[in-house]
């Protein structure tokens, strides 16, 4: 995460508000690509003045089907949903680590999932964690309905908290850290966005929009706002006001890299509380790459 110092100068003091910058990943899948390899995007988000940066449209690739990617905000690690073997579809879901500085997936913590096509199985398909650590993963089950489950982070075992629930597919999975509860997106015919209960799995729905193609890609800005993109080459990235019930498109049908994005995360320094206004220190770090 990064932070522009800007000077004011008020009744012979020097206040210096900080404004932050988030660093977003975004993960589109091996069959979006012209390799066999899942694409890591980075970006920078300014909430300021609502504006996306593309700074590196390879940042990292991964071999194989990639599903989603989150980051615990406790301890920053971060995890992927693999098809096993890394090749094609696979049969199986597959819960990993995932070293994303280095480009290194981890071994198999467990299967977590078939596939919700063709076996006519559940499939995991975003994972999102809580402010405590506790990971969530959104399900498709057979006739497009959902369920979301708890996963165990060491062991892979799931417990149900949503139970089937009929609001779409291609669904999104984020976690507001303002409310503690959980938001997951739904796709027919128009995006929906409910907020489900963290302790009883019930659901209430939000607000529908029919701006968008899908919400498959979603992670919480603050605020009760998301960030959100979409699949079925609707390659627009735009956040989602879930307080007004609005949204706002930040790339326009072109987000520099992809039209086809499963999951976005952002960096969890981006959870972290500011720290409060400093002396006369100057600290020149701009979000873009050129100064001002």
């Amino acid at each position: 995460m990064k932070k522009i110092i800007l000077l004011t100068l008020l009744f012979g003091f020097i206040y210096v508000p900080v404004i932050y910058c988030q660093t977003l990943y975004s993960l589109a899948p091996t069959w979006s690509n012209d390799d066999e390899n899942a694409l890591i995007a980075e970006y920078n988000y300014d909430s300021t003045s609502e504006t996306l940066t593309l700074v590196n449209d390879t940042y990292a690739e991964i071999f194989g089907t990639i599903h989603s990617i989150a980051q615990n905000p406790v301890d920053g690690q971060v995890y992927i949903i693999a098809a096993d073997g890394f090749f094609g579809a696979g049969t199986e879901r597959v819960l990993h680590t995932y070293d994303i500085v280095n480009n290194i997936v981890g071994p198999q913590i467990g299967v977590i999932s078939g596939v919700p096509m063709g076996g006519g199985g559940e499939g995991a398909q975003r994972l999102a964690f809580g402010s405590d650590g506790t990971l969530y993963a959104s399900y498709r089950v057979p006739g497009g309905d959902s369920k979301i489950y708890i996963i165990d982070t060491i062991t892979a075992e799931k417990t149900l908290l949503m139970p089937r629930t009929t609001i779409g597919g291609a669904n999104g999975l984020a976690y507001d850290y303002d409310n503690d509860r959980l938001i997951i997106s739904g796709e027919n015919g128009t995006v929906s966005f409910y907020e489900i209960d963290i302790t009883d799995g019930s659901t209430n729905l939000i607000f529908e929009t029919d701006d968008y193609c899908t919400a498959q890609a979603m992670d919480y800005l603050g605020n009760g706002n998301l960030i959100v993109s979409g699949t079925y080459s609707c390659g627009d990235i735009y956040t989602v006001d879930l307080n007004t019930s609005t949204t706002n498109n930040l790339t326009f049908g072109d987000d520099g890299v992809t039209n086809n994005i499963w999951s976005l995360m952002l960096d969890t320094g981006s959870t972290s509380t500011p720290p409060p206004p400093v002396g006369p220190t100057l600290d020149y770090t701009f979000c873009s790459e050129e100064m001002p």
